[in-house]
C-alpha cells in the first residue's frame, strides 16, 4: 500500500475479499481516514456489496485490535460509515460536478437524461432545419446515394447507425472515411464527371433494346465472341461478366433514358455490388478481356472499343471510391450530431452519464481542482478496471498516478473484459498497466480459485492454456486450488449418476443451426436427469441435494433463450430469466397503458375499444364494434365505473388490485406457459406506477403520461425499474445471458449459444497501431484482419467468463460443422480446444456425451419421476367477455365446451390417479378398446396437435425415425401428450406411454393421409395458406329458445363459438370439425343418422357462420360457387383401407339455410 498496485484477479480468485482487506490494511497501517479512501466500481449492485463487505470487515476487526487509538479509529469508521467514499464511476463524477460546480464552470443543478433521447431529438432537428440549407437542391440525390433511410421494420437503419457511432465516438477516435470539408463541392463535381463518362459509354455501346436488354447491340456482340470456343470455363466466365457487368450497365443506360433516376446512385450501387466478386476485386474491369489470367483476343474482334469502355468504367470506379462518397453524409452527420446534442443539453440543463465523465476529465485541466481532489482522496481503488475507457483512465491518472503522494490501486481481469459494446476498452487496461509500471507500480496476481472444485480448476487450466492468441497482450496463468482447510470449499458429497467435472455434448457432424436445436433438446434432457438423481453437494459449509436453482444455462442472445425455453417447457422443467431488461417494452406495459388510458378518458370511444382489445378483456378486433353501445348495467360497464371512482379518489392500490383480480387475467394467465412471467410484469409495472403516484401526488392522467414516456423511452428509467423481476423465488433453472452472468456462480453450468456467427457488422471497429479506436464504415479489406482478430478476442473473453461460472460441473456442446463459414465460437476455437485437449486422451474428469447418432432415441426417452411442475386446474371466475387468445383450445374446453352436444353427467375417465370429466359424449360404452382412452384432455390434445401441425409434412413421413420430418411431428405429439395427459397422470408406465404415443401418431397420420372424398383429396394436400384454425363467430341474436348446444354460447345478446377449421379447395370453402368420440361404427346409414341427430343444429349454425363470413370478404359471393359444405372427421375411425370410414359430409341446400338464418336472427 506504499506503492501503486496492479492487481490481476482471475475468475473466482476473491476480488471483493481482496478489496475489503486492502481498505482495512490502509486504515490499520496509515493515518488515512475511511472517507479519504476512494473505492470505485461499475454497478450499483457491486457498490452495495462492497459497502456491506467493507463495513463488516471493519466491524469484525475491532474486537481483535489492542491499540486503543486504532480501535477508536475503526469504531469511528463504523459510526460514520455513511461518509465512506464508495461509488460507481458515474456516482463519483456526479459528486465532483456537484461539489465543485464553481471550479467546473457547470450548472449547479442538471437533470439527468439518456443520450439516446437527446441524439434522436437532435437528429430530427438536423434533418428538418439544416440538411436543406446545407445541401439545397442536391439533398434528394445525396440521400439516395447515401442509402437513406434504409428502412427495416419501419425503422431507419441509417439513423440508428449514425446515432450508434455518434454516442460512442470520442474526441481521439477516428472515423473512416475522413470527413470532407468540401463535401458539397466534391459531390457536384462527381455528378458532372459521372454524367460525362456515362455519355461516352452510351456512344460506345450503341443501340439499346428497351423491350429485351439482352437483344441490345453490345450484349449480343460480347455474347458472340465465344461462338467458336468450346472451352467450358471460358463460356462460364463470359456468362458471369455478362450478368455482373454488361447487363447492369445496359440497364442503367436504359433506365436513365426512360426514367428520372440518379446516375450517381446507380453507378455507386453497381460499383459496390461488384466488390464481393473475387474476379473483379483482383482484376477490376480488365476482367472483361482477361479470363483466368489470360487475355481473350476474340473480344477485340467483336468489340474493338473494349479498352475505351474499360477505361471509362475504371474512371467512374475511381471517382466513387476515392472519397467513399456514399458514406460522407453519415460522417458529416455524426460530427454535426455531436455538436447539436451538446448545444441541446447545455441549453436545457441536461446531463447524461457519459457527460459526467467527459466534464470531469475536462475540468481536471484546472490544477486547483486537481489539488483539492488529491487532498480529499489519498488512495484510489478502482474495481473492474478492465471495463474502463480512456476518459476514466485519464481521470484516475491525473488525480492519483501523476501525484507524488497519492496512491492508485487498480484491480481487474483483462480476460473478463466483455463490455466493448458499452464503450469499455480493454486496450485502456494495458495502456494504464504500462504507465503504472513506469511509475514503479507493484504487479500482483491472485493465484487461487476459491469458487470451483479442484477437478474443475484442472479442467480450466487445460482449456485456457492455449485459449488466448499469442498476439494478444492477455496472458493466462494457471490458477490453483487453495491449500489448507477444505471445510468451506465446494465438494461433491455423493451422486447416484455420472457427475464428472466436464460434460462435452457431442452432437456429431451437423449444420450450426441444427446443432443449436439438438443441443437444446439434449440440455433439457440432461437437466431432467440431474434433477431426478440424488446429487449431494457442499457449498459454503452447507450440505444439500442439487436443485433446479443450482443449474444455469448461459445464452448468447435473446433468440437462444427462446429456443432453450421451448425445450425446457416440453420437459416440464421450471425456469426463469435473470436480469431480463426491457420491462416497459413488454406487451404487458402496453396493455396496462391502453387500459389506464381508457380509465383516464372515460368518454373516449377509441380508448375504450383499445382497452377491450387488451389481454384484460381479449375481444376479437373484428367484433369490437358490437360493444359500441354496451348497456350501463353490464358487468364491464359497472367495472369501469368502479375504476373511475377509484382513480378520481386516487385510490390506486384498490384500482390496480381490482384490475388484476376482477378482470380474471390473474387466473387465466397463470395457466399458460409464460403466464407467471406476464403476471409478475403486471404487478411490477403497477407497483412502480403506484410508488410514483404516491411520491409525486400524481393523478390518473399523470400516471398514464409517465407510463407512456417509459414505454417510448422519452425519459430516463432507472435500470433497476426497467429490469424484469424473477417470477417467484421458487426453485427454477436460471437462464442468463453471458454478459449478465459476470460475477455470478452456479453449481452446474450449461453453455448454450455461440454456434454461429452473428449478423455482419455495419462497420469495422478496431484499434490502429497507435491504439486509437477506429470506426471504418468502408469496411476496407486492409482492416478486416485486425477487426476479425479483435472480434475473436472479444468472443474468447466472453466465453472465458461463461466457462468459469461453474462450481462443480460444466457442459459444453461440441459439433463438427458441415459448412465451415459463419461459425461462432463453438464451431471454431472452442471446438479446436475440445478436440486437442479432451478427444486425444481419456480424462477421468470428462464425460463425452455421445448423442449425435442416437438423438431420436434420446428425445423419445422420458424420465418418469413425478413432474417438477404441477399445474392444478383452477376454477375461473365468470368472464366479462368471451375469451379469445392464442391458447384458445384450453379455454374452449373449459368455457365454450366445443366438442359435445349431450354431455353424459358424471361419466369419468381415469389416467393413473387423475380423474376427469368425459368430454367426448355420444360415445358407446361397449366400444372395443383401441388402447387410447377417451376424455376431454385427449380430445384437447388432438385438437392442439392438428392446429399446430404442418399438414403437408404428414405425407412426407417415412419409417425412418431419425428423419427430421418425423422428429418434428413426434416432438409435437410428445409436447402435447406431456401437456394434456402426462402432466396429470402419476402412474403411467413407460410401456403405456409408448403405446399411447404410437397410437396418437397412427391416428394423426391416418387422418391426414387418408382421402376424405371419392376424388382422393387428402388433408395433407392442404397448404398452410389454404386453411384457418379456430375461427370464431360472434354475432347478435334475440331468439334463444331453440339454441341448446354447449359448443355455442349465448351471452349478453350475442351468439358465439369456434369452428375447428375452415379450408379452401378448388375455390370452395369448407368447414371441418374434429371429433375424437368412440363409436361402434364410423360409416353407413346408422353412423350418418347419428351424426345428423346429434350435430344437425350445430352444422346448420356453423354453415351460417361461414356464409356470413364469406359474404363479408368475397364481394361476388355466390352460395353454389363458394360454399363447399361441412366435414366431421372422426379421428379414431379413419382407416387407410376405406376412405368413407370416419368421415361425415353434409352440404345443406341454399334455401333451408337462409330460412333458418331468418328464423334464428329475426331478419
Amino acid at each position: 500500500i506504499q506503492k501503486h498496485n496492479i492487481i490481476e484477479a482471475s475468475a473466482g480468485s476473491g476480488k471483493t475479499h481482496t478489496i475489503k482487506n486492502i481498505v482495512l490494511d490502509i486504515l490499520l497501517k496509515t493515518n488515512t481516514e475511511l472517507s479519504e479512501i476512494l473505492v470505485v466500481t461499475f454497478t450499483e449492485k457491486a457498490t452495495g456489496e462492497l459497502k456491506d463487505r467493507i463495513r463488516q470487515t471493519i466491524a469484525d476487526e475491532i474486537p481483535k485490535v489492542i491499540n486503543t487509538n486504532l480501535k477508536e479509529k475503526l469504531t469511528d469508521c463504523i459510526n460514520n460509515f455513511d461518509s465512506a467514499s464508495i461509488f460507481t464511476i458515474h456516482g463519483f463524477c456526479n459528486k465532483i460536478l456537484k461539489d465543485y460546480s464553481f471550479e467546473n464552470k457547470q450548472n449547479f443543478e442538471n437533470e439527468i437524461i439518456k443520450d439516446i433521447i437527446v441524439y434522436k431529438k437532435s437528429l430530427n432537428k438536423l434533418k428538418r432545419e439544416k440538411w436543406k440549407n446545407l445541401y439545397k437542391e442536391n439533398l434528394f440525390e445525396i440521400l439516395e446515394i447515401s442509402n437513406y433511410p434504409d428502412l427495416s421494420s419501419k425503422k431507419s437503419r441509417w439513423e440508428e447507425l449514425v446515432i450508434d457511432i455518434a454516442m460512442k465516438y470520442k474526441k481521439d477516435d477516428i472515423i473512416l472515411p475522413q470527413k470532407m470539408d468540401d463535401f458539397l463541392e466534391y459531390f457536384n463535381n462527381l455528378v458532372k464527371n459521372i454524367q460525362q463518362k456515362h455519355d461516352e459509354i452510351v456512344n460506345f455501346l450503341g443501340r439499346i433494346d428497351t423491350d429485351n436488354i439482352k437483344n441490345s447491340d453490345f450484349y449480343l456482340k460480347y455474347d458472340n465472341f465465344t461462338n467458336n470456343i468450346k472451352n467450358k470455363n471460358t463460356i462460364n466466365d463470359k456468362s458471369s461478366r455478362l450478368n455482373k457487368i454488361i447487363l447492369p450497365i445496359l440497364k442503367i443506360i436504359n433506365k436513365f433514358q426512360n426514367e428520372q433516376i440518379s446516375l450517381t446512385k446507380n453507378y455507386i450501387e453497381f460499383i459496390y455490388g461488384l466488390a464481393s466478386w473475387k474476379v473483379f476485386s483482383e482484376n477490376g474491369f480488365n476482367c472483361l478481356v482477361n479470363y483466368r489470367g489470360k487475355e481473350q483476343p476474340e473480344v477485340y474482334e467483336v468489340c474493338p472499343f473494349i479498352d475505351d469502355l474499360i477505361c471509362l468504367l475504371t474512371d467512374i470506379k475511381n471517382l466513387i471510391e476515392e472519397k467513399n462518397i456514399k458514406h460522407q453524409l453519415l460522417v458529416q452527420t455524426v460530427s454535426d450530431l455531436k455538436e447539436e446534442a451538446r448545444i441541446f443539453k447545455r441549453e436545457n440543463s441536461f446531463i447524461s452519464f457519459d457527460d459526467m465523465l467527459t466534464q470531469v476529465e475536462e475540468s481536471l485541466t484546472d490544477n486547483d481542482l486537481v489539488d483539492k481532489l488529491r487532498v480529499k482522496y489519498k488512495y484510489g481503488i478502482v474495481d473492474e478496471f478492465q471495463d474502463t475507457d480512456s476518459i476514466q483512465w485519464n481521470i484516475f491518472k491525473k488525480v492519483f498516478l501523476e501525484s507524488k503522494t497519492n496512491k492508485l490501486l487498480i484491480i481487474g481481469d483483462p480476460k473478463q473484459a466483455i463490455y466493448a459494446f458499452r464503450g469499455a476498452d480493454v486496450n485502456t487496461y494495458f495502456i494504464a498497466k504500462n504507465e503504472m509500471e513506469k511509475n514503479n507500480a507493484n504487479p500482483v496476481n491472485l493465484p487461487f480459485n476459491w469458487r470451483s472444485t479442484k477437478q474443475l480448476i484442472d479442467i480450466y487450466n487445460l482449456i485456457f492454456n492455449n485459449w488466448f492468441s499469442t498476439k494478444d497482450e492477455i496472458k493466462y496463468i494457471d490458477t490453483r486450488y487453495p491449500d489448507g482447510n477444505e471445510d468451506d470449499r465446494p465438494k461433491l458429497i455423493s451422486s447416484d449418476t455420472t457427475f464428472n467435472s466436464l460434460g462435452v455434448i457431442n452432437l456429431g457432424e451437423s449444420l450450426a443451426s441444427d446443432a443449436k436445436f439438438s443441443s437444446a433438446k439434449i440440455i433439457s434432457q440432461e437437466i431432467k436427469k440431474l434433477l431426478n438423481s440424488n446429487i449431494k453437494i457442499r457449498i459454503k459449509k452447507e450440505e444439500r441435494y442439487l436443485k433446479a436453482s443450482d443449474i444455469c444455462i448461459l445464452i448468447r442472445t435473446g433468440r437462444d433463450g427462446k429456443i432453450i425455453e421451448k425445450e425446457l417447457t416440453l420437459q416440464n422443467i421450471p425456469f426463469s430469466f435473470y436480469k431480463k431488461a426491457g420491462l416497459y417494452q413488454t406487451d404487458e406495459a402496453k396493455h396496462i397503458y391502453y387500459l389506464l388510458n381508457s380509465i383516464a378518458n372515460p368518454k373516449d370511444r377509441e380508448s375504450f375499444f383499445k382497452a377491450l382489445l387488451t389481454r384484460f378483456f381479449e375481444i376479437d378486433i373484428d367484433k369490437i364494434e358490437n360493444y359500441e353501445n354496451i348497456s350501463v348495467d353490464s358487468e364491464v360497464k359497472k367495472l369501469f365505473l368502479k375504476w373511475d371512482y377509484f382513480s378520481e379518489k386516487k385510490q390506486f392500490s384498490r384500482l390496480f388490485q381490482s384490475i388484476m383480480e376482477e378482470t380474471g387475467i390473474l387466473y387465466r394467465d397463470i395457466k399458460e406457459i409464460d403466464g407467471e412471467r406476464r403476471i409478475t410484469n403486471y404487478y411490477h409495472i403497477l407497483q412502480n406506477l403506484e410508488n410514483e403516484a404516491q411520491k409525486n401526488n400524481l393523478d390518473i392522467l399523470d400516471i398514464v403520461d409517465i407510463l407512456k414516456s417509459y414505454i417510448n423511452t422519452n425519459v430516463l428509467v432507472e435500470e433497476i425499474l426497467d429490469l424484469q423481476r424473477l417470477e417467484t423465488e421458487e426453485d427454477k433453472v436460471k437462464i442468463i445471458t453471458i454478459h449478465s452472468s459476470k460475477g455470478l456462480e452456479f453449481p452446474v453450468v450449461f453453455i448454450f449459444g455461440g454456434f454461429s456467427k452473428g449478423n455482419p457488422k455495419s462497420y469495422f471497429k478496431f484499434h490502429n497501431a497507435e491504439k486509437k479506436l477506429v470506426y471504418d464504415l468502408t469496411k476496407d479489406d486492409a482492416n478486416k484482419i485486425i477487426f476479425n482478430e479483435e472480434e475473436e478476442n472479444e468472443e474468447k473473453r466472453l466465453f472465458y467468463v461463461a466457462i468459469t461460472r461453474a462450481i462443480f460441473k460444466l457442459y459444453i456442446p461440441y459439433f463438427e460443422p458441415k459448412i465451415k463459414n459463419k461459425l461462432g465460437p463453438l464451431g471454431t476455437f472452442i471446438k479446436n480446444i475440445i478436440e486437442e485437449t479432451f478427444f486425444q486422451e481419456n480424462n477421468p474428469n470428462v464425460e463425452i456425451i455421445k448423442c449425435g447418432e442416437n438423438l431420436q432415441t434420446i428425445l423419445q426417452k422420458n424420465i418418469l419421476k413425478e413432474d417438477i411442475v404441477k399445474n392444478e386446474d383452477i376454477l375461473l371466475p365468470e368472464r366479462l367477455f368471451v375469451e379469445v387468445d392464442k391458447s384458445i383450445r384450453d379455454k374452449k374446453i373449459e368455457i365454450l365446451s366445443f366438442s359435445s352436444i349431450k354431455k353424459e353427467e358424471g361419466q369419468k375417465e381415469t389416467y393413473g390417479n387423475f380423474a376427469q370429466k368425459e368430454e367426448d359424449t355420444g360415445g358407446d360404452e361397449e366400444v372395443e378398446k383401441d388402447t387410447l382412452p377417451s376424455g376431454n384432455r385427449v380430445g384437447s390434445m388432438f385438437h392442439s396437435i392438428l392446429e399446430n401441425i404442418d399438414f403437408c409434412l404428414a405425407s412426407q413421413i417415412t419409417e425412418n425415425t431419425s428423419d427430421k420430418k418425423f422428429e418434428t411431428i413426434y416432438s409435437l405429439i410428445d409436447k402435447n401428450f406431456n401437456d394434456y395427459i402426462l402432466k396429470y397422470s402419476k402412474n403411467l408406465s413407460d410401456e403405456k406411454i409408448k403405446i399411447y404415443k404410437n397410437k396418437i401418431l397412427e391416428i394423426i397420420l391416418n387422418t391426414l393421409n387418408t382421402p376424405i372424398d371419392k376424388d382422393g383429396f387428402k388433408l395433407s394436400m392442404l397448404k398452410n395458406e389454404d386453411k384457418l384454425h379456430e375461427v370464431q363467430f360472434y354475432y347478435p341474436i334475440t331468439q334463444t329458445k331453440d339454441i341448446k348446444i354447449e359448443e355455442v354460447n349465448y351471452k349478453e345478446g350475442f351468439l358465439t363459438g369456434f369452428i375447428d377449421m375452415i379450408f379452401k379447395k378448388e375455390n370452395k370453402y369448407y368447414i371441418l370439425d374434429w371429433k375424437s368420440n368412440k363409436y361402434l361404427t364410423y360409416q353407413g346409414e346408422n353412423f350418418s343418422n347419428r351424426v345428423k341427430k346429434e350435430y344437425g343444429l350445430q352444422y346448420e349454425l356453423y354453415s351460417i357462420a361461414l356464409i356470413r363470413y364469406l359474404k363479408s370478404v368475397l364481394p361476388d359471393f355466390d352460395y353454389d360457387k363458394h360454399f363447399g359444405g361441412i366435414y366431421y372427421i372422426y379421428l379414431r375411425g379413419k382407416d387407410v383401407s376405406d376412405f368413407t370410414k370416419g368421415v361425415f359430409f353434409e352440404r345443406i341446400d341454399k334455401n333451408p339455410i337462409y330460412d333458418y338464418e331468418q328464423k334464428l336472427f329475426d331478419i
